[in-house]
């Protein structure tokens, strides 16, 4: 018995160190769901800007979905940007159909370095957090956006 009380002393500060880390890097994460906060610039303007998306056919709030699996996805109100596109595209005929269907957002963190690729296009930018503020910096402006809770 004694040893194992030497052994749990030993793994118990070990357990509690990473469970504090853990929860320290997931509330930093970008993982998530984020509103733009005003005016956005640079490549994030033309993702997040309610207005030029209305050719869609979509309406409502803008938000930006990081998922775990380091894919991206852009809600306009309840509908998925990406998902509309496919659905835009699967009337353009079987072709366009199954181009579509390949349709996907990526992102990946490096760092402060964010890359997100779509259909090829890569786009480069940093990134911070900080208290549910994410900015993200490209070569053309920054954008906030805030942790949707």
């Amino acid at each position: 018995m004694k040893k194992f009380k030497k052994i749990m002393l030993f793994v118990l500060p070990l357990l509690i160190m990473f469970s504090l880390v853990a929860c320290k890097a997931s509330s930093n994460s970008i993982v998530g769901q984020w509103k733009p906060d005003g005016k956005a610039s640079g490549a994030m303007k033309e993702l997040t800007d309610s207005e030029s998306l209305k050719f869609l056919g979509v309406k409502g709030e803008v938000t930006l979905v990081f998922t775990k699996d380091e894919k991206m996805d852009i809600k306009v109100g309840d509908e998925s940007l990406l998902e509309k596109m496919k659905s835009v595209a699967a009337l353009a005929g079987e072709e366009a159909k199954k181009e579509a269907e390949q349709m996907e957002m990526k992102y990946k963190v490096d760092g402060e370095n964010l890359t997100i690729n779509f259909m090829g296009e890569e786009v480069k930018a940093t990134f911070s957090i900080k208290d549910d503020k994410l900015t993200i910096k490209d070569e053309a402006g920054e954008t906030v956006f805030t942790r949707v809770k």
